[in-house]
């Protein structure tokens, strides 16, 4: 039943991811900066404020992102495997990296030096301890994401964001408005290839990895464990490699020489990798249980000492959480041990001594696993291959 739920679980995460980079939607608060009409939209981490995204309207048509060119960028582009659009501005070029393809998007830029002097002087102005990332355009919306960079300071972050991208917002307004302007009458038809597979490609490396942390959480509630845990991850390293191999194959021959391809390359080889293993590990052993047809097989293992962790919860005024663990030694380890969450009132009734029972199995691909099934007080003694199973 779980090795179909991870399945299921990775294709709804699949949707949303493509929801989430193919819409690329957020909703902010109606506001003014420099005088210019505007949304706005906070980012933060738990309560942390971090960063302002400021969004204007454009036309539809167009979808690219603006960067600082950076190393990566630079080496990708000598090797050819990466091209990007080249106006012939020297500010502008050797500052800026345009991910896109979109013919469109390269006659509006083309000879326009009002656009691609507004752009470097976006990207080259800094202030109030804040730096602009990037500048994005999708579905009509096109935003610039700033960030907080002087923690030391002593004004608000918030204050200093909003400076900061109330006065780049005359330089932001013109991008928009020459974005708006009529098109060339030689305009090419031709949109961006590229977007649908590096969107295809990147829905699939991060889908990996957020659905493989769904099912280790679901995971994390179970009374059932992995005993061999090192041969799982050890079995779960061949197929994860050649998933990862197939989404890089995949990334280099449909992206090549395109301008997106080594940002799809890299994440993939970050994110995917990461990915790619977990989710091969949980469904190899969900697999595992699953398919296992050997008979259970009862151990008693005593238990060395008890200990309580006490933890807090998220927030500033949160509660203290207590975890009361029973502790054991690791009977595939000779040097480790496990440690098994419990109830209060179990905690308190189990002595140093006394024996945790569970129910072992083989495991279909060799990977042991067993079930914690209650204890037993330490009169009783066990058998030596309970002991040593």
């Amino acid at each position: 039943m779980w090795f179909s739920l991870g399945l299921i679980t990775l294709l709804i995460t699949l949707a949303f991811q493509w929801r989430y980079r193919w819409v690329r939607a957020w909703s902010g608060e109606l506001d003014s900066l420099g005088g210019k009409s505007c949304e706005t939209g906070l980012r933060s981490i738990r309560g942390l404020v971090y960063g302002l995204r400021v969004a204007v309207d454009v036309p539809t048509e167009f979808r690219f992102e603006l960067k600082r060119e950076n190393g990566w960028d630079r080496f990708f582009k000598w090797t050819g495997l990466a091209v990007e659009f080249q106006f012939g501005h020297m500010g502008f070029d050797p500052l800026i990296y345009v991910a896109s393809n979109d013919d469109h998007l390269k006659s509006r830029f083309s000879n326009n030096t009002r656009l691609l002097h507004a752009a470097q002087h976006l990207f080259a102005t800094q202030g109030s301890g804040c730096r602009l990332g990037r500048v994005a355009c999708a579905n009509g919306r096109m935003w610039m994401e700033w960030r907080a960079q002087d923690w030391a300071s002593d004004d608000p972050i918030e204050e200093r964001l909003r400076e900061a991208a109330a006065s780049a917002m005359a330089d932001f307004s013109i991008l928009a408005k020459e974005l708006w302007s009529d098109p060339p009458a030689s305009l090419p038809r031709e949109r961006d290839r590229f977007l649908l597979p590096s969107v295809l490609i990147l829905c699939m490396s991060s889908g990996l990895a957020i659905s493989a942390a769904v099912s280790w959480g679901r995971i994390a509630f179970e009374s059932t464990f992995i005993v061999d845990l090192a041969r799982l991850w050890t079995l779960s390293l061949l197929p994860a490699s050649l998933l990862l191999a197939a989404m890089v194959v995949t990334a280099v021959v449909l992206l090549r020489r395109s301008a997106r391809m080594h940002l799809v390359l890299l994440e993939v080889l970050f994110v995917g990798s990461i990915g790619a293993l977990l989710f091969t590990a949980v469904e190899l052993r969900d697999a595992n249980i699953a398919l296992d047809p050997s008979t259970e097989t009862l151990l008693l293992i005593p238990v060395d000492w008890k200990k309580i962790e006490t933890r807090r919860g998220r927030g500033l005024f949160s509660e203290k959480r207590e975890s009361h663990q029973l502790i054991v030694r690791d009977w595939a380890s000779a040097e480790g041990v496990r440690s098994f969450t419990v109830s209060k009132q179990t905690f308190d009734q189990v002595q140093q001594g006394d024996f945790l029972k569970f129910k072992q199995r083989a495991g279909y691909f060799g990977i042991r696993w067993a079930i914690f099934s209650g204890w037993e007080p330490g009169t009783k003694q066990p058998q030596p291959n309970q002991l040593n199973p």
